[in-house]
This record gives structure tokens, sequence and C-alpha cells, in this order.
């Protein structure tokens, strides 16, 4: 199963037309795919990905959110992304976002620890000599 997921990985990135930073499972079948460069999180279909040669215009707009950046996702389709300059945004499943945080430095990373109901981010410290941060959330 993981070697089928790191193939679909590989295969969407090269095959989807947008300059990609994270892409999340947010249902069956449907990719959610942060753009950077265009402020905005898009879906994009597996199967047709998967099915074609070429590259493969995203299915829609998910949300237009800005400068997105690494995501996780838990097992209701909610995502969780880096967003503006130092927050930290959560994305219902229906598209709306809420605001977690708005006190990085530099958000880095995010991670679902679903058994546990929590929500992992990485707060990277502005200069070398700074302090860095696991901030812990409640996913609920």
């Amino acid at each position: 199963m993981f070697t089928r997921y790191v193939r679909a990985y590989i295969t969407l990135r090269r095959r989807l037309a947008r300059e990609t930073a994270a892409i999340r499972t947010i249902s069956p079948g449907i990719w959610a795919v942060s753009d950077q460069a265009n402020n905005d999180i898009v879906k994009a279909s597996l199967s047709a990905l998967l099915g074609s040669s070429q590259a493969v215009a995203p299915t829609g707009m998910f949300v237009q959110i800005n400068s997105p950046d690494l995501m996780a996702g838990d097992t209701g389709g909610t995502l969780h992304t880096k967003c503006n300059i130092s927050d930290l945004c959560r994305i219902a499943p229906n598209g709306t976002i809420s605001v977690l945080a708005n006190d990085f430095q530099d958000a880095r990373g995010v991670a679902v620890d679903a058994p546990r109901g929590r929500l992992y981010a990485i707060d990277r410290a502005a200069g070398a000599s700074g302090t860095r941060y696991v901030w812990t959330f409640p996913l609920n």
C-alpha cells in the first residue's frame, strides 16, 4: 500500500500543471494540492492523474489562502497548514478556514496524531540562535 501511495504522489507532482508545496488526500480519489505561487489549495483527481501521460489541470479550487505550505490531514478530511505570514490554519472539508495560532516565527511542518486527537506544529526560529518549538493543538 505504501509503495502505491509513493508512486501516486510522484506521479501527481509530475503531472499536475502547478508548482506544488504539499499534497494530501481529502476524500477517496481526491487530493488537495497547495500552490504557494497562486495562494490557493486546489483539488485533483487521482484517477485522472494516473490515467494521463501529460500534465493535468486541477479539478477545482478548494480554498484561496495566503502562502499555503506543508499540510496535514485528519481522517475527517480537515486540512491543517501554515498560512499568511505567521499563522497556522485549519481548513474544514467545506472550505471554511479558521486560524489556530497567529504568532509563529516560521511554521515549518504539521503532523496529525489521530489516536491522541492532536495536531503538532513546528515553529522554527527566525535566526540560527533562536528557540524552536513544537506546538500541540487539539484536533477538535
